[in-house]
């Protein structure tokens, strides 16, 4: 018999050769080889439960092993023990201890701190299962509840950081859209809410005419008129029939910039010259359809980017066309007025 721990000398003799006591021993902890299982000794090896050692004094896990004969393997000679102190180990200090029978064998349970093992609900452990030999397994359980206690204040003060920062970064997300909206904002004209002159200067105006697209420039017609007979508020009120016509005519993507009173220009990105005239005669139409005070009518200008270099020469080309389209209609009301 071996002894891990070391003991008095007569302790031993007495150990080795009282071997009726030894053996009355070793089974009343159920890890003597001679009297094991064929299942416990596949892997030879036999581990007892723990239990208080008799010249130590500590708490000990015996592993035994057994000796056979070379000519007769079935023929056991004796047991080699080994004993671990490790149940009174620093690492053990404080640990709860149970021994549990299962399908399987036997299970070896270590808790962390017996009170926290006691006010710890089951479901807030963290268990991890090793296997000692084939049939007995150790469990170490954590108290995922004793590290969230331990670690308040810092749960705290992490609370408070997270806060802190949230609203920081709700401030930031505030400002910018605040910024957003005033950015949006300046590119806006006050009455019409469509785009004024500024657009030019922004990414809106370098997509819509990255391509080929059609430049479309529509002028109210007697306006004018309607301001010096009716006055300047239903002069406004004509100029929003317009826009009002536009936005049923155009899509949502194209720009409607205002550049003057009653003055607008229509940049319809991927359009071709001949969408762009059928554009601008439904717009004549929804205008006219309207019957404003029986007068309100648009006059329309349209060229495309397909023969001309730059955006410039588009809109100079488009509003030649809109001066065009005005006189023409001067001449046919001088026309109607001679016959």
């Amino acid at each position: 018999m071996y002894f891990a721990t070391p003991i008095p000398e007569d302790v031993k003799a007495r150990l080795i050769n009282d071997r009726t006591s030894t053996n009355e021993f070793c089974q009343s902890l159920h890890y003597c080889a001679k009297d094991a299982t064929p299942e416990s000794l596949a892997d030879g090896i036999v581990l007892s439960i723990p239990y208080q050692d008799e010249v130590t004094g500590k708490v000990i896990l015996s592993m035994a092993s057994p000796i056979t004969s070379s000519s007769d393997p079935n023929h056991f000679i004796g047991d080699v023990i080994a004993d671990t102190a490790f149940m009174t180990s620093g690492f053990m200090r404080n640990k709860h201890v149970e021994w549990r029978n299962t399908d399987y064998g036997t299970e070896l349970v270590i808790t962390t701190d017996s009170l926290w093992a006691e006010l710890t609900p089951e479901f807030l452990f963290y268990s991890m299962t090793n296997h000692l030999d084939n049939m007995t397994s150790l469990t170490y359980k954590i108290s995922i509840f004793r590290f969230i206690v331990w670690n308040l204040p810092l749960w705290f003060l992490l609370s408070i950081v997270i806060f802190f920062v949230q609203i920081n970064i709700n401030r930031f997300r505030k400002l910018r859209t605040e910024r957003q909206r005033f950015s949006e904002a300046m590119l806006l004209d006050a009455f019409t809410r469509t785009y004024n002159k500024k657009v030019y200067e922004t990414a809106l105006f370098d997509v819509a005419t990255k391509g080929h697209y059609a430049v479309i420039c529509v002028d109210g017609d007697k306006i004018k008129t309607i301001n010096d007979t009716y006055g300047h508020k239903l002069g406004d009120m004509a100029i929003m029939q317009i826009v009002d016509a536009m936005r049923g005519v155009f899509r949502e993507n194209d720009l409607l910039i205002r550049t003057g009173g009653d003055e607008f220009v229509v940049i319809l990105a991927n359009c071709t010259f001949d969408r762009a005239l059928v554009l601008a005669e439904h717009l004549r139409q929804a205008v006219a359809e309207r019957q404003f005070l029986n007068v309100l009518t648009v006059s329309c200008g349209v060229a495309d980017s397909q023969d001309y270099a730059n955006f410039e020469a588009v809109l100079q080309a488009a509003d030649k066309a809109l001066y065009e389209d005005k006189k023409n209609k001067q001449g046919s009301r001088k026309l109607e007025a001679t016959r």
